[in-house]
């Protein structure tokens, strides 16, 4: 037996081995493709092991009755009164947690020479190292993975992209903008969002923007949460005092998708001739609790509004989302309206747009956002520097910053 085939194949194989059609019980932690490979993990009931076939480690399901679930890392096609047929992604290599043994890698290996892309001209070019381009340090890329293509394509085929007016999207949550002109302006940009993409041919990109943590300059996304700003901190000053280092490997999972629906906005928005959309605008702006100044780019630019986008699992107008807002209300809050207050504050606009994205239906949204997260931002921010590691770590980025001067 060929330990690895297409879901579509196993299923096929389910049928004339186990004479009942099978259900689906998923522990994956995203959906799977039909031509999406995975491979069989073999269960001591399934009798003598056959040869490249691993066993299974540890528990096929957790909980019991009504309640259980297939372990993390699996994916079981199962029937009444037989065996499971225990299937997982393919070349897991080591295990990062999975209960059966297998894994789920979080990246994959880059092998140099990378590839990069300029920030301000768009060029791309293969180097080991980075090169200054247009004045800017450029942008390394990754190659989509095949995982990535997969269930990218798996979901362009089968997506009908729908605007859904937020107050029926997202209902009402803080922060966001109750105004009629606002609401006229949002609507616009979701219509015409929605006829682009429904419009649009579009392809899997090649190729995703990786995001380096290493950085010469404290950017936005770094003063959203006090964990993220003391670990780098702790090694800016080393981090200006060396090159920029190529990544050695590239995100899988749900981060690649984010990158990918970013990439793929890029390239729709980048071809299209219009005067209302544009590329987004790089902002700063100087924050006096710490005592320094950051810097960040939103996705895109809408009738001159700044528009940054996000995807999420669902939206809370999808429908069986009820276990799930718990994560959607989190993200809102510590990631969405943190990063809409930080990019308001260094730009001329009262209010600007939240683009949210459905990886599981292809609905979107337009949300008019204020930045009335950042007064509690503040008072976190004064809170960070009674941390003296914070404070000391502070001081010597600011001393770096005036000997270039």
């Amino acid at each position: 037996m060929v330990s690895e085939k297409t879901l579509k194949q196993w299923k096929a194989w389910f049928v004339e081995e186990r004479g009942v059609e099978p259900t689906i019980a998923n522990g994956l932690g995203r959906d799977v493709a039909d031509n999406e490979n995975l491979q069989r993990l073999w269960l001591s009931s399934d009798g003598k092991p056959e040869p490249g076939i691993p066993p299974v480690r540890g528990k096929v399901w957790f909980g019991r009755g009504k309640g259980r679930k297939p372990s993390r890392g699996l994916l079981l096609l199962c029937g009444e009164e037989v065996s499971p047929l225990v299937l997982t992604l393919p070349n897991r290599g080591k295990q990062d947690g999975g209960r059966d043994g297998s894994s789920k890698p979080k990246s994959a290996p880059l092998k140099p020479p990378f590839q990069w892309r300029c920030r301000r001209c768009g060029e791309g070019f293969t180097a080991y190292n980075p090169k200054i381009h247009c004045g800017r340090s450029p942008r390394q890329l990754a190659p989509v993975s095949e995982e990535g293509k997969a269930w990218f394509e798996s979901y362009l085929s089968k997506t009908e992209w729908k605007y859904v007016p937020h107050q029926e999207a997202v209902g009402k949550l803080d922060y966001i903008l109750n105004d009629a002109e606002a609401n006229e302006v949002v609507n616009k940009a979701g219509e015409s969002l929605e006829a682009i993409l429904q419009g649009a041919d579009l392809q899997v990109p090649e190729h995703f923007e990786l995001y380096n943590v290493q950085t010469d300059n404290l950017r936005v996304s770094d003063l959203k949460e006090r964990s993220k700003f003391a670990s780098v901190l702790k090694k800016i000053v080393g981090w200006r005092k060396r090159k920029m280092k190529p990544k050695r490997s590239a995100p899988l999972g749900d981060i690649e998708k984010g990158h990918i629906f970013d990439e793929l906005l890029t390239n729709t928005f980048s071809n299209l001739n219009t005067d209302s959309w544009s590329k987004g605008s790089r902002v700063s702006f100087h924050s006096d609790e710490l005592g320094v100044t950051v810097a960040g780019t939103p996705d895109l630019g809408f009738m001159g509004i700044p528009v940054e986008t996000k995807t999420s699992n669902i939206l809370p107008c999808d429908p069986d989302v009820s276990k799930k807002m718990r994560m959607f209300r989190k993200k809102w809050h510590h990631n969405y309206t943190k990063q809409v207050a930080l990019y308001l504050q260094g730009s001329e606009n009262d209010w600007m747009m939240l683009l949210i994205i459905s990886r599981t239906t292809g609905s979107f949204t337009v949300v008019p956002m204020t930045d009335g997260a950042i007064y509690p931002l503040r008072d976190e921010w004064r809170s960070w520097l009674e941390d003296s590691k914070i404070a000391e770590g502070l001081e010597a980025y600011k001393r770096d910053l005036a000997e270039e001067e």
